[in-house]
């Protein structure tokens, strides 16, 4: 009986990681050719999904930490295939935006190249207006 509970348990786990999987397919679009943000949380989910080879598969430049951002990023990008610097820029947050907005200005002002931002967080619309 004790080995039915570890298959569903495993069962219920890959379908999540299947889940967040197709998730970040659905914003293949702005993730492709753009320089993508993370902040600690989400780049510790990512890497428990194992979705950092997706990222790139989907044809993002360059993955950097939100919180941690350097000039060096900027580096990253110039290193790209592409000849020209990145236009686009992503940003995937598990924060409340009131909590991440300076760390995303502080990204934006480093490069100056950034055309589009698309900004994605965890937390619900009804959450971010009770907080609010």
């Amino acid at each position: 009986m004790e080995y039915c509970r570890s298959v569903d348990m495993d069962m219920a786990s890959a379908d999540v990681i299947r889940s967040c999987l197709d998730s970040i397919h659905q914003i293949s679009d702005e993730l492709s050719d753009a320089i993508l943000y993370l902040d600690a949380g989400c780049s510790e989910a990512f890497q428990f999904l194992g979705a950092f080879s997706l990222l790139l598969e989907l044809g993002v430049r360059a993955v950097c930490s939100l919180e941690n951002m350097s000039s060096l990023d900027i580096v990253v990008d110039l290193n790209s295939t592409s000849m020209d610097p990145a236009k686009k820029m992503v940003v995937i947050t598990s924060r409340l935006l009131s909590n991440a907005h300076r760390y995303i200005l502080r990204c934006l002002s480093a490069h100056q190249t950034i055309l589009s931002c698309a900004i994605f967080t965890s937390l619900s619309e009804v959450l971010l207006q009770c907080c609010m």
